[in-house]
């Protein structure tokens, strides 16, 4: 019973490590594949209405959209602290530039940060608030305040990289070299902030399932691998028992009786012997060494 109480408890704790391992893996991966914050651009003009969302927050309970303004950390509103739906700024102030991101009130999980500008001049950039695959398109659109479709110059990383007339510039097939910082210029009106662009490569493999499919896909193999484990468990438990009783049955003292088996008369004078069958031991093993044998008249 002690081998037995060893071996379970082994495998229990293995089996602990794995799921915590498995688990910790799973939970990065979930959280940056579908925690994220979501805002129509990067870039508003002051007094605009700000609204940010929180996506992949369904199975959490308690999150808050928090940002970090002149390096100290709040959350997005002060009549904001125990909501779960987004977050609204009803007349942005260049006080409200700064990094903001979505996070769980109790545990660790967060979204993906991004940087959004108030500006008081003129001129924005609007840009994609999130991450860009490889190989789609993009779109950038330079906007002067209540007025579209002028003639604007686009700048990355401080190169001069196009001009339009129609103030947009489309980038196709995306890729990784045109991640950097943008920003664009109207004669007249003056210049915008600049704005990250993030480029993320190619979905593949198990990153295009979904999210929930993943995380369902993680609990069936929990179960799978738990109802395995109990399986070879009560096995072994099985097997220890038929060699402990084999142990015991081969190493009892002898019997005291002979083991000639008595022979019957039969008619006329002769005797016989009956068949000797042996006596099965314990789990169906035949111990040919400790047998009884026994007669059948």
């Amino acid at each position: 019973m002690e081998i037995t109480a060893l071996c379970i408890t082994l495998m229990m704790n293995v089996l602990m490590l794995m799921t915590a391992h498995v688990q910790h893996s799973y939970t990065q991966n979930y959280d940056a594949d579908s925690l994220h914050i979501f805002v129509s651009r990067l870039q508003y003009f002051e007094y605009e209405q700000i609204t940010l969302t929180c996506e992949g927050f369904d199975d959490i309970t308690k999150w808050q959209v928090r940002r970090t303004l002149k390096g100290v950390q709040t959350i997005c509103a002060t009549t904001w602290e125990k909501s779960t739906g987004p977050c609204t700024i009803e007349n942005a102030l260049i006080l409200d530039s700064g990094e903001y991101w979505c996070q769980a009130t109790e545990g660790q999980q967060r979204s993906n940060t991004i940087t959004v500008k108030i500006s008081t001049g003129l001129v924005i950039l609007e840009s994609p608030a999130l991450p860009v695959t490889e190989g789609e398109s993009v779109t950038l659109l330079c906007r002067k305040r209540k007025t579209r479709n002028l003639t604007a110059d686009f700048f990355k990383d401080g190169f001069h990289a196009a001009t339009s007339a129609t103030g947009e510039m489309t980038i196709q097939n995306v890729a990784k070299s045109d991640e950097g910082l943008y920003k664009c210029w109207i004669e007249g009106s003056g210049e915008s902030s600049e704005s990250r662009m993030v480029v993320r490569g190619m979905k593949k493999g198990h990153e295009d399932v979904p999210p929930s499919q993943r995380r369902h896909v993680f609990i069936l193999l929990c179960v799978i691998f738990t109802i395995l484990l109990a399986f070879l468990l009560l096995l072994l438990n099985g097997l220890l028992h038929c060699v402990k009783r084999g142990t015991g049955a081969s190493t009892s003292p002898p019997s005291s009786h002979p083991t000639t088996p008595p022979q019957t008369a039969e008619p006329g004078g002769s005797s016989s012997a009956a068949p000797l069958l042996p006596v099965t031991t314990a789990c169906g093993l035949t111990d040919e060494n400790s047998a009884v044998y026994y007669t059948i008249n």
